[in-house]
């Protein structure tokens, strides 16, 4: 069975379209102890790490079923830092993460799986960044441009400009976008609306990823779709 996690929030067009192509969704809770724009994102509560291997805060065990769930040990907060434990993002072998303030079972897993870690200044890893491909990803955020730089991660930058987050003046490409498949990257709205579309679909062309409008809204943050 094919599932998918998305925010609660997310729009009935989006949600359709993901079950039309033949995903079961499964929405998330709200998440009181977060900002009321990002208590529902799933790349705030879960980390999707090798396999079918997953790490998220503690009150989470039980709600899946087919993954295999590691309880975290950190409790999430409305403040800055202190809501990014799970906001990591696996590229290929690589975790990109603000290492200081990431869950220790993460970090644990990763040293247990010969994961390298990748620290980056920003703390919103996963929001932050669209994973194309096991060594190629699409970023706004120069941080994580020059570490997958440093690193021998090919990417793309683009601009954020015009990704709808309420709350902020705009979201992030990472939490408007999900690898559904090795060759089918979703994204939560028109792709065609973003300024450098042009370049994005060239770029995960290059990788053999096609690229799928959930909807022909505007795009907007969900904080990811995760593929469980």
């Amino acid at each position: 069975m094919k599932t998918v996690l998305v925010d609660f929030r997310i729009s009935e067009k989006s949600c359709q379209t993901l079950e039309n192509i033949g995903y079961t969704v499964v929405k998330t809770s709200k998440e009181p102890n977060l900002a009321n724009p990002l208590c529902g994102h799933p790349d705030m509560i879960i980390c999707k790490l090798k396999n079918h291997d997953f790490v998220g805060k503690p009150t989470l065990r039980g709600f899946f079923n087919n993954i295999n769930f590691f309880e975290g040990k950190s409790d999430l907060s409305n403040q800055y830092p202190y809501d990014i434990a799970y906001n990591c993002a696996l590229v290929g072998n690589s975790l990109f993460c603000n290492e200081k303030y990431t869950d220790e079972v993460i970090l644990e897993y990763c040293k247990n799986n010969g994961i390298r870690i990748i620290n980056t200044k920003q703390g919103y890893a996963k929001c932050s960044i669209c994973i194309v491909s096991d060594n190629a990803i699409i970023t706004a955020d120069k941080s994580i441009y020059n570490a997958a730089i440093k690193n021998y991660i090919d990417v793309l930058m683009v601009e954020n400009k015009g990704i709808v987050l309420d709350g902020y003046n705009e979201g992030f490409i990472g939490g408007a976008t999900g690898l559904l498949e090795e060759d089918l990257l979703a994204v939560n709205g028109s792709i065609e609306r973003h300024e450098d579309y042009n370049k994005i679909k060239s770029f995960c062309e290059s990788y053999g990823v096609k690229i799928i409008s959930l909807s022909d809204e505007p795009i907007c943050d969900v904080g990811s779709i995760i593929r469980l």
